[in-house]
C-alpha cells in the first residue's frame, strides 16, 4: 500500500448531499417557474418500475420502533457485482451472498455454487482455473477449478475487485490499498506489490507490455483547475507506474474500461461533474453528464471524450463496457436507467474525424465532451427487465449483463436487442435498506435522469469535487462529504443550515413526488452505512506501533473536538479554514474522522491532500515523527470494537423546538436508537444517564436490553419524555453506556455528549 499520508488529510470533508442535486434545485427552479415538474417521472411509476423489477409489489417500510423486525440479512440476497462467461456457463460474483454460482445459460440453473464466506467482489477465469477476489482489510484471491472447488489462496490486499493475467503472470487491482498485486499463477503466490498514484484502482486492461489502471475517484486538491480520475499505467517489465493519465476535467466514478481489438484504443467508462457551475439547475447535464473517454494506447493520451446522454435524457452512472469481437459495437450498461447502450463504434470514429479535419458538428475535438446530440444516430438504448446493471461480458453476439439488486443476468441479442433475463435465484423481498440502496442508485425518477444519489456520493461516500450549493448561498463550494455516520452526527450540512440528515434528505426531495415510505427506506439505507476497515491497520485489524503512538498524541490533543466514538463533538467552530471573501468567516461543522482515510481530500474546500498538511496545520508544534504518527492514527480510525452504536438522541427544547443528539438545560428527551453494528455481538444492556460535571446521576437512568436484534439494524428506545434540568450546569452531559447482557461488559466506547 503507499503511503497515503501523502495524499490524504485529517480533519474534514464538508460538503452536502448530491440528493439536493436532482431534486433539490428542481424544487428551487419549480418554485421559480423555471421547469415544469409535470415532465418528471413520479414516484408511482419509480416504485412500480423497482417494484416489477424485483418481482412484485415487495418494497417494504421500516418500523417505527424496531427495524430489526423486517429487516432481511444482506447475505440473503443475491447481486452480481462482476460476471464472466465460457463454454456456455457464467460464473456471477455475488457480493452480498458471499459466493461464486456456475450458471448454465441454456438451464438457467446454478450448477455449482462456491460459498466464500466473505464478500466476492470479482471473478477472472483463466484457462482452467476460476479465481475469485474476496475479503477486505484481508483480501485473497481464491483459485478455483471449474466446479468450483477450492484450490488455492493469494494473499492480496484489500478489497481486491479486478484481476488479469498475461500467461503465468496475475495481477490483482487492490481498491482501498491502492495497489496492484503481482501473482504467480503457477506457484499461487504474490510476487509483487505495485503503488499506483490514483484513488481506487477498480479496473485493468493489459495492452502489450503496459498495464492500465483505472482509479475510480479524483485525488487531487479539490481546488486545482483540473480535477479528474487517473488512468495509471504499470510497466509489466519493471513493475513499476510509469504514467498516470487524467481524464477530462470531472472524470470520476470511472467503473470499467476495455482494449479495442488492434490494441490501440482504450475506452472507459465514467461520470463527467460539471462541478464548476452553481447547482442552479440541472436541465441538459448542468450537474452532471454520463459518458466515455477514449485513450490512445501507445501516446498515453486522451483522444476524446463522448457523452452518452441525450439532450434531454441522461444516461446515468455508466458502469460496465466491452466491444464485440470485431470492435464495431461497444456495449455499455447504464446502471442509473436500467439500460444498455450500444454504440455503433464506426460511425462514432467517422463523427470524431469528421471534427478533427474541421468538418464536424463541433469545432474541436474537446468540445465533443460538451455537445449532448453528438453520439446522434450511433447509439442505442436498450431497456433492461432488471434493476442495477453493472458488469457487462459479451459472447458471441450476445452481451450478458449482471443486475445487481435483482440479483439476475439480462441477456442481450446484439443482432435484433431482444433481450432474455436469466433468472437463476429467487430473491427475497427487499427490506427497508435494500430498498433505500437501490433507490440512491436509481435515476430514473430524478428531472431527466441525469444522476442519481450515487453520482456524487458513490457507495454513500463522495466524489472528490468542490460543489457551490444554494441552501448557504453562491460562491461557498464545499467538498463532497461521505454519508457513513451522517445519521449519528448533526448537523448534516457544513455550515450547520440543516439541523439532520433526515431533514436535509427531505428538504431536498420533499416535491419530487417521493413519499415518506421511500423517504424512511433512504434513512435505513444511509443509517446503516458502516466504515471500512482502514488500509492502515495491520492486516489482522490491529493498530501499527505508529498509529498506537498517535493515539497517545491524539487523546492530548484532538480527542476534546473528535471525542470517541462518533470522533466529533458536533459543533461548529471557526478554526481559520475560511476565507473573509466566500465564506466570511463562517464556523465549520466538527466533522467525524470514522473512515478519514477515504474521505480525501480534506478541509471543507479540499484544499489539502496529505494527512500530515492537517496535522501541521491543526498541531504546528508537533515534531515530524509526531505528525506522521498522529496522520497514521486518524487515518486508522473506523469502529473497532464497537459491537453497537447510538444512532440519534431526540427530544424537545424548552422554546418547543426540536433537539438532536444533544443536551440543554430545560429540555424533553424523547427516545433515542441503537444499531447493531458487529455481527457476531451478544445480546447486550443500555443505560441512557445525564450526570453533572463531577459524574453524579442528575435523573434516573434508563436501561433497556437489546436481545436477539438483527445485524445492522436498530431498535428505538422510548425515554419517556425525560425533563433535563432547568438549571443544568455547564460540563454536565449525556452518557450512554452499552454493556454485555451477561458479563455487564463494555461493549461500546460510551457515548457523551457534553453541554
Amino acid at each position: 500500500m503507499k503511503s497515503k499520508t501523502k495524499k490524504r488529510v485529517l480533519v474534514a470533508a464538508t460538503s452536502v448531499f448530491a440528493v439536493s442535486f436532482f431534486a433539490g434545485v428542481m424544487t428551487i427552479l419549480a418554485a421559480n417557474g423555471k421547469i415544469d415538474l409535470s415532465g418528471v417521472p413520479v414516484v408511482g411509476d419509480a416504485v412500480a418500475s423497482i417494484s416489477e423489477a424485483l418481482g412484485g409489489s415487495n418494497l417494504a417500510s421500516p418500523t417505527a420502533t424496531n427495524l430489526s423486525v423486517q429487516a432481511t440479512p444482506s447475505t440473503a440476497y443475491t447481486s452480481p457485482a462482476d460476471i464472466a462467461v465460457s463454454d456456455g456457463y457464467i460464473y456471477v460474483a455475488d457480493e452480498t451472498g458471499m459466493k461464486v454460482q456456475k450458471v448454465a445459460v441454456s438451464s438457467q440453473r446454478v450448477e455449482e455454487t462456491y460459498e466464500a464466506g466473505e464478500k466476492v467482489h470479482g471473478v477472472y477465469l483463466n484457462g482452467d482455473k476460476v479465481y475469485a477476489l474476496v475479503g477486505g482489510l484481508d483480501g485473497q484471491v481464491v483459485v478455483l477449478n471449474t466446479s468450483l472447488d477450492e484450490q488455492a489462496r493469494i494473499e492480496v490486499g484489500h478489497t481486491p475487485v479486478a484481476m488479469t493475467a498475461d500467461g503465468n503472470t496475475g495481477y490483482v487491482a487492490n481498491r482501498f490499498s491502492d495497489n496492484v498485486t503481482v501473482v504467480d499463477l503457477s506457484s499461487n503466490r504474490a510476487t509483487a506489490t505495485i503503488d499506483v498514484s490514483g484513488e481506487e484502482p477498480t479496473a485493468l486492461q493489459l495492452a502489450g507490455d503496459k498495464l492500465f489502471v483505472a482509479t475510480r475517484i479524483a485525488n487531487d486538491s479539490s481546488r486545482e483547475d483540473v480535477v479528474s480520475a487517473d488512468l495509471c499505467v504499470i510497466d509489466t517489465n519493471t513493475n513499476r507506474e510509469s504514467n498516470a493519465i487524467p481524464l477530462i476535467n470531472g472524470g470520476s466514478s470511472v467503473r470499467d474500461l476495455c482494449l479495442s481489438p488492434d490494441g490501440d484504443t482504450l475506452y472507459v467508462s465514467h461520470i463527467v461533474a460539471r462541478y464548476t457551475y452553481p447547482t442552479s439547475q440541472l436541465d441538459r447535464g448542468w450537474v452532471n453528464t454520463n459518458g466515455i473517454s477514449m485513450i490512445d494506447v501507445a501516446g498515453e493520451k486522451p483522444t476524446a471524450t463522448v457523452l452518452l446522454d441525450e439532450v434531454e435524457v441522461g444516461a446515468s452512472n455508466p458502469w460496465g463496457i466491452r466491444l464485440t469481437d470485431d470492435g464495431s459495437k461497444l456495449v455499455v450498461a447504464l446502471s442509473g436507467t436500467h439500460e444498455a447502450m450500444v454504440v455503433d463504434v464506426n460511425a462514432m470514429n467517422a463523427k470524431i474525424s469528421a471534427v478533427e479535419r474541421g468538418e464536424g458538428v463541433v469545432d474541436t475535438v474537446e468540445d465533443i465532451a460538451d455537445y449532448l446530440p453528438f453520439l446522434d444516430g450511433c447509439r442505442t438504448r436498450i431497456t433492461l427487465p432488471g434493476n442495477g446493471p453493472r458488469s457487462v461480458e459479451i459472447d458471441g453476439n450476445t452481451a450478458y449483463i449482471g443486475q445487481y439488486f435483482t440479483g439476475d443476468i439480462a441477456a442481450v441479442n446484439l443482432t435484433d436487442n431482444s433481450v432474455e433475463t436469466i433468472s437463476f435465484v429467487d430473491q427475497p423481498e427487499a427490506d427497508a435498506a435494500r430498498t433505500g440502496e437501490s433507490f440512491w442508485n436509481d435515476a430514473t425518477y430524478g428531472y431527466q435522469q441525469w444522476e442519481s444519489c450515487a453520482s456524487c456520493h458513490p457507495d454513500g461516500r463522495m466524489d472528490g469535487f468542490n460543489w457551490d450549493e444554494l441552501g448557504d448561498g453562491v460562491g461557498t463550494a464545499k467538498n463532497t462529504r461521505s454519508m457513513v455516520y451522517a445519521y449519528r452526527t448533526p448537523p448534516a450540512l457544513a455550515t450547520g443550515v440543516e439541523e439532520t440528515a433526515p431533514a436535509n434528505v427531505r428538504a431536498s426531495i420533499q416535491d419530487a413526488g417521493v413519499t415518506e415510505e421511500l423517504i424512511s427506506c433512504i434513512d435505513e439505507y444511509l443509517a446503516s452505512l458502516q466504515p471500512e476497515q482502514s488500509p492502515y491497520l495491520n492486516r489482522d485489524g490491529s493498530l501499527t506501533a505508529s498509529a498506537e503512538n498517535g493515539k497517545i498524541l491524539f487523546a492530548d490533543n484532538c480527542a476534546s473536538c473528535h471525542p470517541a466514538p462518533l470522533y466529533t463533538d458536533m459543533q461548529l467552530r471557526d478554526v481559520g479554514t475560511t476565507g473573509t471573501i466566500d465564506w466570511e468567516n463562517r464556523p465549520i461543522d466538527t466533522p467525524s474522522l470514522v473512515e478519514t482515510w477515504r474521505t480525501g481530500p480534506w478541509l471543507h474546500d479540499g484544499s489539502l491532500t496529505t494527512m500530515e498538511d492537517v496535522v501541521r496545520h491543526f498541531a504546528p508544534g508537533l515534531s515530524d515523527s509526531e505528525v506522521t504518527d498522529l496522520a497514521n492514527y486518524v487515518l486508522s480510525i473506523g469502529a473497532e470494537g464497537e459491537a453497537y452504536g447510538v444512532v440519534e438522541i431526540t427530544g424537545i427544547k424548552a422554546d418547543d423546538s426540536g433537539l438532536h443528539s444533544a443536551l440543554e438545560p430545560g429540555a424533553t428527551l424523547n427516545s433515542f436508537s441503537v444499531r447493531k453494528q458487529q455481527e457476531d455481538a451478544g445480546d447486550a444492556k443500555v443505560i441512557f444517564d445525564i450526570c453533572d460535571p463531577s459524574g453524579n446521576s442528575l435523573v434516573d437512568a434508563v436501561e433497556a436490553d437489546l436481545e436477539d436484534m438483527a445485524f445492522n439494524t436498530s431498535v428505538t428506545i422510548d425515554l419517556d419524555d425525560l425533563q433535563v434540568p432547568d438549571n443544568l450546569a455547564e460540563g454536565s452531559y449525556i452518557k450512554v453506556s452499552i454493556v454485555d447482557a451477561s458479563t455487564e461488559e463494555p461493549v461500546a466506547t460510551d457515548l457523551i455528549i457534553k453541554y
